[in-house]
C-alpha cells in the first residue's frame, strides 16, 4: 500500500510541475498571452450573448402567456360572411378566428372554402404551366428552330406555288 501512495504522490507532483511550467511558458510567450486574452474576451462575449438571448426568450414567453390569457378571455362567436366570388354565405368559425388572431392576420376571409380551394388549384396549375413553358424554353434554347433550318436550306431557290416545294436553279 505504501508504494501506491508514492505513485499517486509522484503523479500529482508531476501534474503540479507541468501546470507550473505551462504557466511560466504563458508568461514568457507574449503571443500565447495575447491569444489567451483574445479567447477569454470571446468567451465572455459569448456568455453575455447567451444571457441576453435567455432574457429575450423569457420576455417572449411572458408576452405569449399574456396573449394567450387575453385570447382565452375573448368571447368569439361565429360570423356569417359572403363570398366575393360565388356570393354564397359561409361561416367564419370560432376556430378560424382564433387562428387568425394567433397568426396576426387582420383581414377577414373573403372567399368560401370551395372558392379558396379553386383559387389555390388555379394558381398551382398556372405555376406548373409556367414551369413547363420555362423548361421547354430552356431545352429549345440551344437548338435551331425547324422553320429557320428550312428557310436557310431553300436560300437561293424559287418556290413552286403549286407543289409548295423549292426549285433550285441549275448551275
Amino acid at each position: 500500500m505504501q508504494s501506491n501512495r508514492k505513485v499517486n504522490n509522484d503523479y500529482f507532483t508531476g501534474y503540479a510541475d507541468g501546470k507550473a511550467a505551462a504557466q511560466k511558458q504563458t508568461v514568457d510567450n507574449p503571443q500565447l498571452k495575447v491569444e489567451i486574452e483574445r479567447l477569454t474576451r470571446e468567451l465572455k462575449e459569448a456568455t453575455d450573448r447567451i444571457g441576453r438571448q435567455s432574457k429575450e426568450i423569457g420576455d417572449m414567453k411572458s408576452r405569449l402567456e399574456k396573449h394567450n390569457t387575453r385570447l382565452s378571455k375573448l368571447q368569439l362567436v361565429e360570423i356569417p360572411r359572403k363570398c366575393i366570388d360565388c356570393g354564397k354565405e359561409f361561416p367564419f368559425t370560432v376556430g378560424e378566428q382564433s387562428k387568425f388572431i394567433v397568426n396576426g392576420w387582420f383581414h377577414l376571409p373573403k372567399r368560401c372554402e370551395d372558392c379558396q380551394r379553386k383559387n389555390r388549384e388555379a394558381k398551382a396549375a398556372a405555376k406548373a404551366e409556367a414551369a413547363a413553358k420555362e423548361k421547354e424554353r430552356q431545352e429549345n434554347e440551344g437548338r435551331i428552330p425547324e422553320t429557320q433550318t428550312a428557310i436557310e436550306s431553300t436560300a437561293g431557290a424559287a418556290v413552286d406555288p403549286e407543289k409548295e416545294t423549292a426549285v433550285y436553279p441549275s448551275d
